[in-house]
């Protein structure tokens, strides 16, 4: 009796464990309820579409756009990799052969894995934005 008790007690905190893991590495990969802010930021127009969803004050308005541009300042050389390895990507796939993962895998490598900058640069990103925004708006954010 007490040896399926323990290997019960041990399951449930191994589950608990995995659960609270799998919550925290889902909240540092994506901070702002799975927004891509990157692709927010570098458009205007989507830009201010997010600052009226969120009714962002004028101060925050102005805020959000010098983060805005200083994303787009500071990652510009990283955005320009990642779409000349993106354009390589899909002339790979529309190729008349069909092209093995190694080819994609050498790809990416001679691009660096711009794909990783950008998800770095997001989630320094999402910690700016949080900061200047009030506990509804990100609530509102986070909640989708």
């Amino acid at each position: 009796m007490r040896l399926r008790d323990s290997a019960i007690l041990a399951t449930l905190l191994l589950i608990a464990t995995a659960s609270v893991a799998t919550a925290q590495r889902a909240t540092l990969t994506r901070p702002l309820g799975g927004l891509h802010l990157g692709s927010i930021v570098l458009r205007d127009s989507a830009l201010n579409r997010f600052a009226e969803r969120l009714q962002l004050s004028d101060e925050q308005r102005g805020q959000m756009q010098d983060i805005a541009e200083g994303y787009r300042s500071a990652n510009e050389d990283v955005l320009e990799r990642m779409e000349r390895m993106r354009e390589e990507l899909r002339t790979l796939r529309a190729s008349p052969t069909r092209p093995t993962q190694d080819m994609f895998v050498e790809v990416m490598d001679r691009y660096d894995h711009p794909d990783l900058d950008v998800a770095r640069a997001e989630r320094r990103l999402a910690m700016r934005i949080r900061s200047i925004l009030t506990p509804e708006q990100l609530k509102q954010v986070t909640s989708g």
